[in-house]
Formats: structure tokens, C-alpha cells, sequence
């Protein structure tokens, strides 16, 4: 049984280069965050993931960490820590140095740029480990993302898939650093659908994540931190359902973020 924490609502900005296409808009977004007051509100631990182009210094620490008590986050991050990889993701060194304290690995469309190149999952969940083991080494909190596609769904291979992601995506991460790794449940069949699981289907997999991280990292005791949040079609219509779901320990949003206001109602969602 795992320690009692705050719920974690992320925001993933998914910000459009066309509509949302300048660091005027997404200062404007966070200024209405500080505004809302996201960071300040009881038994809720905020963090919004930026996109790599805007992760300058002086947007993390004056809209987000200093005035509005929420958590910098990247959208990704290197396996590497140094060397010359130009156009790399950024490494976890540099990332700490902006002030980041958070990272998405794993998100369903980072899956699916690898899958149209022609990874297969092996090692693609591979390559995540790598990632994750790196962050987590240099002392990022590392969000990771698990789910499955409609095929695998509509197949019976839901659990499959969490357990060969979970256990090949974190099989190197030893049992301190778990309260540094939280994971999201993103069914990738409902990410721009508007559609959810049922409250069972997610509960189950929730559960199911969990067992198969106990029996991955070898815990043997009630004090791990990790989280199970999770992410697909949320919105401020059923953030209070699905927080009331056992085994829901936040949520992951993401087109109801690029509204302050909307993500203000799921942050205060009781």
C-alpha cells in the first residue's frame, strides 16, 4: 500500500504552431494560471510541461515556479547527458539548469513519431528506459506514459501492453528513485476523441500498472511515492469522476490546459 500523497495535475501544452505560435501566447496562458491561482489550491500538486522552444529561464522562473508555486516541466528529454547530438532532445543537465523539475517520456504522439519511423515497441520501451533512468539519475521527477492503441484494445491486449511498457520502460530504475516516477495511464485511442474508458477500465488499469511496477522494481514496502494518473479526454465535466476513481492519483490534461480557466475547474475539481 503506497503513501497518501497530493493528486498531480499536469498540463501538457500542446500548443500549435499556428494558433499558439509566439512566447507572447503562452506567457498569456501562464499569466492566466497565476491568475486562477492553479498552484495554490489545497491537496494539489500542479506542473505545466512547455514545449522545448520556450523553455527559456526567464518564462520558467517568473510565470510559473516564483509567482504561481507551479512546477516547470519538458516535454522531453535525452538519453544523453553529454556529447555532440545536435538537434537532440535536451539533456536532463541542461534541463535542470533552466529550473525544470519535470518531464514527459512517452507521451502518445513521442510514440508515434518513433512507431512512423519504424520502431518496434521493444524498443522503443528501450529506448524510454534509457530516458527515464538518465532524468532520473540527474534528479528530474519523471512523468511516464503507458497505454494502449484502439487495435490493441479492441484485441484483448490492454494489459499487455501496460505490462511489456511498465516492465521494459523501467526495468532499470532502482526502488529510491520511485518517488521521483509517476506514471499516466494515456489510453492512446481516446487522446483528441473525446472519448473515455469506463470508470472499471481505468480503475482496473490503474491497478493492473501498479502490480506490475511493485513486481518490476521489487518493492516490498508501503513507503513508495509513485503516482498513477491519468490522462485522455480529460475535461472539467468529469475531473471530479474520475479523481473519485480508486487508484487515480491525478490526471494528465491535455487541449482543456491551452484554457486557463477550464484547467483552473480540474485543478479545484473536488
Amino acid at each position: 500500500m503506497k503513501k497518501q500523497l497530493k493528486k498531480f495535475i499536469g498540463a501538457n501544452l500542446k500548443l500549435n504552431p499556428v494558433s499558439n505560435n509566439s512566447q507572447s501566447d503562452l506567457i498569456r496562458l501562464l499569466t492566466g494560471y497565476v491568475s486562477e491561482e492553479v498552484g495554490k489550491v489545497p491537496n494539489r500538486e500542479v506542473a505545466v510541461f512547455v514545449p522545448t522552444i520556450f523553455l527559456r529561464e526567464t518564462v520558467v522562473k517568473s510565470y510559473i515556479r516564483n509567482v504561481g508555486n507551479i512546477l516547470a516541466g519538458a516535454q522531453e528529454v535525452s538519453e544523453h547527458t553529454q556529447g555532440a547530438y545536435t538537434g537532440d532532445s535536451p539533456s536532463p543537465l541542461w534541463l535542470t539548469q533552466l529550473g525544470i523539475t519535470d518531464v514527459l517520456v512517452g507521451h502518445s504522439e513521442d510514440r508515434l513519431r518513433y512507431e512512423v519511423l519504424g520502431a518496434n515497441p521493444n524498443s522503443i520501451n528501450t529506448l524510454y528506459n534509457k530516458k527515464i533512468s538518465n532524468a532520473l539519475h540527474h534528479g528530474l521527477r519523471v512523468t511516464y506514459c503507458v497505454g494502449e492503441t484502439l487495435d490493441q484494445k479492441n484485441s484483448g491486449r490492454t494489459k499487455k501492453t501496460l505490462e511489456e511498457q511498465i516492465e521494459q520502460g523501467l526495468s532499470q530504475v532502482p526502488i529510491f528513485d520511485l518517488d521521483n516516477l509517476i506514471i499516466a495511464y494515456e489510453p492512446r485511442w481516446t487522446i483528441g476523441t473525446g472519448k473515455t474508458p469506463s470508470e472499471e477500465d481505468i480503475r482496473a488499469a490503474h491497478q493492473y500498472s501498479l502490480d506490475v511496477l511493485v513486481r518490476t522494481c521489487k518493492i516490498g514496502d508501503d513507503k513508495y511515492k509513485t503516482r498513477v494518473i491519468y490522462g485522455g479526454g480529460v475535461s472539467p465535466e468529469n475531473t471530479s469522476g474520475l479523481l473519485k476513481i480508486p487508484c487515480v492519483d491525478g490526471l494528465l490534461v491535455g487541449g482543456a490546459s491551452l484554457d486557463a480557466h477550464k484547467f483552473s475547474q480540474i485543478v479545484k475539481a473536488a
